[in-house]
């Protein structure tokens, strides 16, 4: 079985709804919802405005939307997270890769909190194999970002 989920993001990724704005929340039970302060009738703790937990910053989705790029486009090592930019003003297409802190995956999108700006476009297919030929040209690459060799062959032995 297959759901899919829709949500307004803000710019930090955190999800937004703007029908939560002065509405009183449970931050052990966030489905507890409220129109005024009082406890949660599960756990009885006190009840929490819902801005304060993130939920209703509705002005900064507004003013700032997430930066998101096809999940494709990033080349995923453990903790670091390629992506290949195109150069412009160049005389054939011209691709460099770029270290980026990705936020939370959405779908079939990562949210980007930074290393790239709106507007530069990125490879979204193809780009294992711009990776693979820069590291065969030992230039800086998704496994070796400083470039250069990836140390001394290696000697079967000889008979």
């Amino acid at each position: 079985m297959r759901a899919e989920v829709s949500a307004d993001l803000a710019s930090n990724g955190q999800i937004v709804d703007q029908n939560l704005v002065g509405k009183w929340i449970s931050p052990m039970h966030p489905e507890i919802i409220k129109d005024v302060p009082g406890q949660c009738e599960i756990c009885g703790m006190d009840l929490v405005p819902a801005e304060s937990l993130g939920y209703a910053s509705a002005s900064d989705m507004q003013a700032n939307p997430p930066l998101v790029i096809p999940a494709t486009a990033a080349l995923l090592t453990g903790k670091r997270a390629v992506v290949y930019v195109e150069q412009s003003a160049t005389e054939r297409p011209t691709y460099i890769g770029r270290e980026v802190v990705l936020g939370p995956r959405a779908g079939d999108s990562y949210v980007v909190e930074s290393g790239l700006s709106e507007g530069e476009l990125v490879v979204v297919s193809g780009n294992f194999k711009i990776d693979s030929a820069l590291q065969i040209q030992a230039k800086p690459s998704m496994m070796n970002p400083e470039g250069g060799g990836t140390g001394g062959g290696h000697d079967h032995g000889s008979r």
